[in-house]
């Protein structure tokens, strides 16, 4: 996986580990988890632009996605929603 930035990595797996059971989200959602709340987790909008502002984040953008996926797959209280599926690809609100 190309990463653009130097930290990227270190800043991805602070977040959520690669099987997504570490870091600070599974950490927020296993709390929540806890007092007895389902959890939706919704994906970062899915950047396509390959010129844009963005385009250095697409790897790492999707890496988390699926690392978010995996933290949900293996909870049955936690769903995991890519926002790609749910926000319509160039609606300028999103």
């Amino acid at each position: 996986m190309g990463f653009q930035t130097p930290n990227a990595r270190r800043v991805l797996d602070e977040l959520i580990s690669s099987n997504g059971s570490q870091g600070a989200m599974p950490a927020v959602v296993n709390k929540v988890v806890a007092q007895g709340a389902q959890v939706i987790v919704l994906g970062y909008y899915p950047v396509r632009d390959l010129c844009g502002p963005f385009a250095p984040c697409i790897a790492v953008l999707d890496e988390l996605a699926a690392r978010q996926a995996r933290l949900a797959a293996s909870n049955h209280d936690v769903t995991f929603v890519d926002s790609g599926l749910v926000i319509r690809r160039g609606n300028a609100l999103a």
